[in-house]
């Protein structure tokens, strides 16, 4: 039996479109989208999910590190309970810790946030208010 080109292709057959055609879309394999496209005469399926709700990440300096290393020498802290886990196992710094042992540093935390958004209005609040009376001035001015 040779190996020539053309026997290949007697014994794999292969569609119109050439190795790069098109996946037939018989519904067999797949769920049900929410919306088809046609892409000439066959029908295209999206099954990738919409990333356009996703939360944006922090940036480097906006994680507030609350959760420390216990290892004498270990200077990290992160900014989730989850990753300081990841690292006291991966680098055995012995057991992995739990919320209730930084319970009262979140609340801390809580109230700290909590009062620097307070801040944050009453300055945004006398802003708006000078502005107004910016605006009203100028007004009688005319």
């Amino acid at each position: 039996m040779s190996r020539h080109p053309q026997d290949m292709s007697r014994r794999y057959p292969q569609s119109a479109g050439g190795m790069y055609a098109q996946p037939s879309l018989d519904g067999a394999n797949y769920g049900h989208p929410a919306e088809p496209a046609t892409y000439g005469q066959q029908q295209i399926y999206s099954f990738l999910p919409s990333q356009q709700h996703r939360r944006p990440r922090r940036r480097y300096q906006e994680i507030e590190r609350m959760y420390n290393c216990c290892l004498n020498g270990c200077e990290k802290a992160y900014g989730t309970l989850n990753h300081l886990n990841a690292h006291v196992t991966m680098q055995s710094h012995g057991r992995r810790r739990t919320p209730d042992e930084f319970k009262e540093i979140r609340e801390a935390w809580k109230a700290r946030k909590k009062e620097e958004d307070q801040q944050q209005k009453a300055a945004e609040e006398a802003g708006w208010q000078r502005h107004a009376q910016a605006v009203a001035s100028a007004r009688t001015q005319f």
